[in-house]
């Protein structure tokens, strides 16, 4: 590890709005008498120029020792040789040096026993994860030439990856989560072993799982991840389509589609990388972006199927996964109104069924990265023309008819009303247009 690594996350860590907090609860330790190192995937991103968020530490204290240091200690984790110091404005997760014992469920270790740090980084997941640093002796601990492979630009496992995999099936989608958030390959050995073991990947909870496809769909670069994805066959373990291609689409078992959507991701991200937007946006248009090749074909962009408006993607394609239900309320809105503007609807009943399940934002963006404006009739950019006022605001206009207006016209109450309602709504809109 050269001088001027060290010096990096010397000077990173100085200037960091945690340091204060960093030092305090470091020293409090060493001066206890105990080794205490900054550990895992914030040396990583320091070494690499990304933002670190939380610092993760090691040492050779039990949990029970550092509990005596500090006033505020969370035992949650003891039975692990973890527990989490707790300040005012931050927490430390501050772990022992362990070996682990057995596994249970997959994930969890039966039990831990205290070991060396040289020992310590053999339970680790990547080699690039398995680095330690003195932030008082600005030393570095490399004991699986993590250094070597961050700069060759390597997830590896520590150690043999079939292993490294049974201990937790969810280093599987981290793996590939890391190439979303680094760019880096994964090693070949490692690689092998995902495309052995990916079917188990199946057994892990949906929560664990949602988690880490979340962060790979918003990260820096997912393209070469997702495409990754396809290669190694994780799409047809995380996705199930069987009822979706027996029932709507009828595309052979053996096709999945969703790598077809990536030409509409690589046009969503060239243009709106860089354009503010919070990353439950990103989440949403990007998984619509990606699920596009279930309905339509093109260029010039045709309806595929219409018979998917009714369907349920919660407990269908979205079946393995526990995505917000606002996510999946917003991706089904946006693709019904996809579905609507492609098939022969009325303008004023696509933009009714709009301001129900779509803002205009996220609508222009998503059609935008589909289509690039490029075939659009008389009769779509009516529509696209109506959606211009609204999108920097990114909300429609109030509705001019009420309910009870119409009633005192003679509309009886009912059903009837609201449907009346929406299309008086949509004709509003279009009538904005001054066409």
């Amino acid at each position: 590890m050269q001088l001027e690594d060290s010096l990096k996350i010397k000077n990173y860590l100085e200037n960091h709005d945690d340091w204060k907090d960093l030092e305090f609860v470091s020293s409090t330790i060493k001066d206890a008498g105990f080794k205490i190192f900054l550990v895992g995937g914030s040396l990583r991103d320091i070494l690499v120029g990304r933002r670190v968020h939380d610092f993760d530490l090691s040492t050779d204290a039990t949990p029970k020792e550092i509990e005596s240091l500090f006033d505020k200690v969370l035992m949650h984790g003891a039975e692990f040789g973890t527990a989490t110091v707790v300040l005012e404005k931050n927490t430390f997760e501050i772990t022992m040096f362990r070996s682990d014992m057995g596994i249970k469920d997959n994930r969890r270790p039966e039990s831990v026993e205290p070991t060396s740090s040289e020992h310590d980084v053999l339970r680790r997941d990547f080699t690039v994860n398995a680095l330690m640093y003195d932030i008082f002796d600005f030393e570095f601990l490399d004991f699986v030439d993590g250094k070597v492979d961050l700069d060759n630009k390597l997830i590896r496992s520590v150690g043999p990856s079939a292993q490294r995999f049974d201990e937790d099936h969810l280093r599987m989608l981290r793996a590939v989560r890391f190439v979303g958030d680094l760019g880096f390959d994964i090693e070949k050995k490692t690689l092998s072993s995902i495309k052995k073991m990916k079917w188990k990947v199946q057994g892990l909870s949906a929560e664990r799982k949602t988690n880490e496809w979340v962060k790979l769909m918003v990260s820096t670069h997912r393209l070469k991840a997702l495409k990754l994805c396809d290669d190694v066959g994780l799409f047809e373990i995380l996705f199930d389509l069987n009822s979706f291609y027996l029932n709507i689409l009828g595309i052979p078992k053996n096709h999945h589609p969703f790598a077809l959507g990536f030409l509409h991701l690589e046009r969503y991200d060239k243009e709106y990388t860089n354009v503010e937007m919070n990353e439950d946006e990103r989440f949403i248009e990007s998984m619509v972006l990606m699920m596009t090749p279930l309905f339509f074909t093109g260029p010039p962009i045709k309806l595929f199927k219409k018979g998917a408006l009714g369907l349920d993607f919660r407990e269908s394609i979205f079946s393995s996964f526990s995505f917000k239900k606002k996510w999946v309320q917003q991706i089904e809105g946006i693709t019904r109104v996809l579905i609507l503007f492609f098939s022969e609807e009325k303008p004023a009943k696509i933009l009714s069924e709009m301001t129900q399940y779509s803002s205009p934002r996220s609508f222009f963006r998503v059609l935008h990265s589909i289509n690039e404006g490029k075939y659009f009739e008389t009769r779509k950019k009516r529509i696209l023309k109506s959606l211009v006022p609204y999108i920097e605001e990114n909300k429609f206009p109030e509705r001019l008819v009420k309910g009870t207006d119409l009633i005192k016209q003679g509309h009886a109450p009912g059903p009837g009303i609201g449907i009346r309602l929406d299309e008086l709504y949509g004709e509003q809109l279009l009538a904005d247009t001054n066409e």
